[in-house]
């Protein structure tokens, strides 16, 4: 397994590093296999074997716009799944559901 590439995500090392103790790539790692086949194969592909978008979308044989909103979606939900892990970042606000435009 290649190392992780963390100026892929546009954090520099040593801003992430105090952040990657044994317990924190644990979850991490967990965190990953939750998310679905498709989304989980692009973010081990850019950030375990530091493919590129082009280079990933040449192997799934995708369109890059393809890998580039399932790379989206993935970070987004590894980002929230993880959220607590980061002491700088303030709790989040629960999310407001919008109303259906149909209802009464």
């Amino acid at each position: 397994m290649m190392p992780l590439s963390p100026t892929r995500c546009g954090h520099q090392p040593h801003e992430i590093a105090p952040l990657l103790t044994l317990r924190a790539v644990r979850r991490a790692l967990a965190t990953l296999s939750t998310l679905s086949t498709t989304h989980r194969e692009v973010i081990e592909l850019a950030y375990f074997r530091d493919l590129s978008q082009s280079q990933i979308a040449d192997r799934l044989h995708l369109p890059r716009g393809t890998v580039k909103t399932r790379t989206f979606h993935a970070l987004r939900s590894l980002k929230a799944a993880l959220a607590d892990l980061d002491p700088d970042r303030p709790p989040r606000a629960p999310a407001r559901h919008r109303l259906n435009a149909h209802s009464p």
